[in-house]
């Protein structure tokens, strides 16, 4: 046997290492990547009373917390699934947010 040749099993099992210690870092950092928004642009809706159902695909079903009225200010609010903070809000009846 030739000492200056490589066996095949001893070349496969760093590359195997390699192979899978890059699939878990890669894993790891799917894990913790943090999400980039940080707001979303509202959409005012000035006429009706739209649902969550007129704007859902076809198809899909989605859950509604709804505050209207008095309910409306800032802070954090809660339907014991949903929950939603609202900040610098400012009443408004003229039909244009924040006016």
């Amino acid at each position: 046997m030739n000492s200056s040749t490589s066996h095949p099993r001893r070349m496969a099992r760093p590359a195997a290492l390699l192979a899978a210690l890059s699939a878990l870092g890669l894993s790891l950092t799917l894990l913790v990547t943090p999400a980039l928004a940080t707001h979303v642009e509202p959409i005012p809706i000035n006429s009706g009373n739209p649902t969550c159902s007129d704007f859902a695909p076809d198809g899909a079903t989605w859950l509604q917390f709804t505050l209207e009225g008095d309910d409306l200010a800032n802070g954090t609010f809660s339907d014991g699934t949903l929950e939603v903070t609202i900040s610098n809000y400012v009443n408004s009846s003229s039909g244009t947010p924040g006016a």
